[in-house]
């Protein structure tokens, strides 16, 4: 990568990282750094916050966002011999909203939380699409990424983001952790950790979470080592926090749940699915899905039912794949209570019409 590109990566993003200063049970003090990744919600490391106090979370870093033309603005930006209408955004010191989340997984290094007064411009990086199962043996390896984070800089007053230039040296399974890991080549420092290790794409590989050592060596002796993203999906979709500008291309994949009904295939090989009822709540959507392959007046017979229990608030479409698509409007504890009858009821209605039809395994998120 070179540094025209390091540097537009820099300056895309930079504005997303903050810092985290926390206190630690002994009276210490500690940094590590988190990342925007939408909607007011950080990812960083769990070692980094879990047990400690957060002192405060803070970003050092401002961007202008560049307005359309003809938009109306105080500040307007001089680039060579263009001016253009903008917005400052400058965070500073945010608030959080509610406590921390961690990955359910305590062997997971992951945690995340929502600042109440993050600016809605603020950028945020994207999480990509290489999960676990989809990786090659080395598919990243030798590829660049950058990192930005607040490891401390002795005889400075306060945190300065330090970025740097790193290579994937390797793709690796560790025997204490789940999920595959990437070996980065830059030095680990202490206050990277919870930083993201963005690619040249401009995507997060993953998090970085430990210095790999051999033995009792100081830590910048150690590998950099990140964790790869499809946890960070886990651990943001069980909370109900992942931002729908992480979630548009996965049409609804983590945080829905899907009910089977399944019969023996023709062939006597395996299961074959005739039905399903699929759900979905991120914590700000909610809707019910139900398919019978080859009977569409079940269908909307079982569609009926889930909708009388979902009440009036609710829109009905088609979708593509030629399910009833029923959507809630409003979000709220009795509307989810309300899914999850509305899902039995469809669920009941399709079992009383496919006599030997058992459930499959519910499938949803890889989690």
């Amino acid at each position: 990568m070179d540094t025209g590109h390091a540097r537009t990566l820099f300056d895309r993003f930079s504005a997303a990282v903050a810092y985290i200063a926390v206190e630690k049970a002994d009276g210490s003090h500690g940094i590590g750094t988190a990342t925007h990744v939408g909607e007011g919600v950080f990812v960083t490391a769990r070692h980094v916050v879990d047990g400690h106090q957060i002192v405060e979370v803070s970003s050092t870093e401002d961007v202008y966002i560049r307005l359309p033309e003809g938009t109306e603005s105080q500040l307007t930006v001089h680039a060579g011999d263009e001016e253009w209408p903008a917005h400052r955004v400058s965070n500073g010191s945010m608030t959080l909203a509610s406590g921390v989340v961690f990955h359910s997984d305590p062997d997971v290094d992951l945690a995340a939380f929502r600042v109440a007064d993050c600016d809605p411009q603020t950028p945020w990086v994207p999480l990509g699409d290489h999960l676990d199962d989809w990786l090659g043996a080395g598919d990243f390896v030798l590829s660049e990424v950058i990192v930005m984070g607040y490891p401390p800089i002795p005889m400075t007053r306060r945190p300065y983001i330090v970025a740097a230039r790193a290579e994937v040296n390797a793709q690796v399974d560790y025997y204490d952790t789940p999920h595959v890991h990437w070996i980065l080549s830059t030095m680990a420092r202490g206050g990277f950790s919870g930083a993201m290790a963005i690619d040249e794409r401009g995507i997060a590989l993953g998090v970085v979470g430990r210095s790999v050592l051999s033995g009792p060596a100081p830590e910048e002796l150690g590998y950099m080592s990140a964790t790869s993203i499809e946890p960070i999906y886990q651990m943001l979709a069980e909370a109900k926090m992942l931002p729908m500008a992480q979630q548009d291309h996965w049409d609804g994949f983590w945080n829905s749940d899907i009910t089977f009904l399944e019969r023996p295939s023709v062939d006597g090989f395996g299961m074959q699915s005739i039905a399903h009822v699929e759900t979905f709540d991120d914590g700000q959507r909610l809707w019910l899905r139900v398919r019978a392959h080859d009977d569409s007046g079940l269908q909307a017979e079982a569609a009926r039912v889930a909708r009388d229990e979902l009440g009036q608030d609710v829109e009905v479409d088609v979708t593509k794949g030629g399910a009833a698509h029923l959507r809630v409007r409003t979000y709220g504890v009795s509307e989810v209570q309300a899914l999850e009858r509305a899902r039995d009821r469809a669920l009941a209605v399709l079992e009383a019409a496919l006599p030997g039809a058992t459930r499959g395994e519910n499938r949803s998120s890889p989690r």
